[in-house]
C-alpha cells in the first residue's frame, strides 16, 4: 500500500493524499500506479506480508510537481483591478497568480522548470462597459513581466505562490492604446 506525509512545498490548506493502486504482479514484480492530488514532498513506504514488513528497510522521497497551468484556476489581484480608477493612457500592473488544474500553487522555480506546459503565450485585458454606463467596451494585449514567488505559512510548510506581473496600457476613449 502506499504511504504519504512528510513536509515541503505543498498547497496550503487542503489534505495531501496519495492513492495507488496495484497494476500487476506477474513473475515476483509488483506494479504500482500512484496519483497524488496536492504537490509537495512525500516519503513512500512500501510493506509487504502480515507483519508488514517494509521493504528494502527503507523510505522513498518522493516529489509531486505541479501540473499543467490552468487558466481556469489562476486568479488576478493589486493594481487598480475593480476600483474604477483607471486613467486612459496609463499603465496598469496587477498580479497573476500560477495555479494548475488542482489548485496546486505552482511556484516560479516549477513555471520554468516546466516552461513546455505552463508558458503563457498570451495575456489579453478585456473590459465590458456596465448596463448603466456610456463606457467603450475594449480589448487590448498586456504584457507578462517578472515571476515572483509569495511565501505563505500553512503550519510548519512554507508554500511558494508565484505571480506572474502582467502590464497593460488603458486605451483611450476611442479604444485605441496609447503609445
Amino acid at each position: 500500500p502506499p504511504g504519504g506525509g512528510g513536509g515541503g512545498n505543498g498547497n496550503g490548506g487542503g489534505e495531501r493524499s496519495i492513492t495507488g493502486e496495484l497494476e500487476s504482479c506477474a513473475g515476483g514484480m509488483y506494479h504500482f500506479t500512484y496519483t497524488a492530488s496536492r504537490t509537495g514532498h512525500y516519503t513512500l513506504s512500501l510493506v509487504v506480508g502480515r507483519d508488514k514488513t517494509l521493504v528494502g528497510d527503507a523510505n522513498f522521497p518522493v516529489e509531486v510537481l505541479p501540473g499543467e497551468l490552468s487558466s481556469q484556476k489562476c486568479g488576478v489581484f493589486g493594481g487598480k483591478l475593480g476600483t474604477g480608477t483607471m486613467v486612459y493612457g496609463s499603465s496598469v500592473t496587477f498580479g497573476l497568480y500560477l495555479r494548475d488544474t488542482l489548485g496546486n500553487y505552482i511556484s516560479c522555480e516549477h513555471y520554468k522548470r516546466g516552461f513546455s506546459h505552463h508558458n503563457i503565450t498570451e495575456v489579453a485585458v478585456y473590459h465590458e462597459a456596465s448596463d448603466d454606463s456610456n463606457h467603450a467596451v475594449w480589448n487590448v494585449p498586456a504584457r507578462v513581466g517578472r515571476c515572483r514567488d509569495n511565501v505563505y505559512h500553512d503550519g510548519a510548510l512554507d508554500v511558494l505562490d508565484g505571480v506572474m506581473d502582467v502590464t497593460f496600457l488603458v486605451p483611450r476613449p476611442d479604444g485605441e492604446s496609447s503609445a
